[in-house]
Formats: C-alpha cells, sequence, structure tokens
C-alpha cells in the first residue's frame, strides 16, 4: 500500500509498525517497573530500612536496557 505525501511515494510501514510500537511499550513499562522499585526503595530508606531492593532494581535496570538495546537493532535492521 502506498501513501503519497507531497509527492513523495510512502509505504505504510513508515507510518505505523506494529513491532516498533510492541518494543517501545515493553520499555515504557521496563522504566515503569525500575521507577516504582526504586521508589519503594528510597522510602525503605526513609524509614530507616535497609538496602532491600539491590537484586530486583539491578534486574529491572537490566531490563530497561534491554528493551533500549531492542529498540536500537530494530531501528538499525528495519529502518524506522
Amino acid at each position: 500500500m502506498w501513501h503519497t505525501w507531497h509527492g513523495i511515494r510512502l509505504t505504510a510501514r513508515l507510518f505505523l509498525c506494529l513491532d516498533k510500537e510492541r518494543l517501545i511499550r515493553a520499555y515504557i513499562r521496563s522504566v515503569a517497573e525500575w521507577n516504582c522499585l526504586h521508589s519503594v526503595q528510597l522510602a525503605a530508606l526513609k524509614r530507616g530500612d535497609d538496602y532491600k531492593f539491590t537484586l530486583e532494581l539491578t534486574d529491572a535496570a537490566e531490563r530497561v536496557q534491554n528493551a533500549k538495546y531492542a529498540i536500537l537493532v530494530h531501528r538499525q535492521t528495519h529502518g524506522c
């Protein structure tokens, strides 16, 4: 399917890439999860508790990085 914009032929893929949307949603979820864990950790520290969520925060930060790199790889291979 072709679309025209100012005389330039474009494919529908340029308007919507389901893979890119899925990857961005996964990135947003992973950042939200990391942020939530970070907030819980800060609240625990305010109460005087120890570092309880170190492993969980490390895992969440790794998921954020993996999601970010998945978007970058998609951009390089798919071009969007």
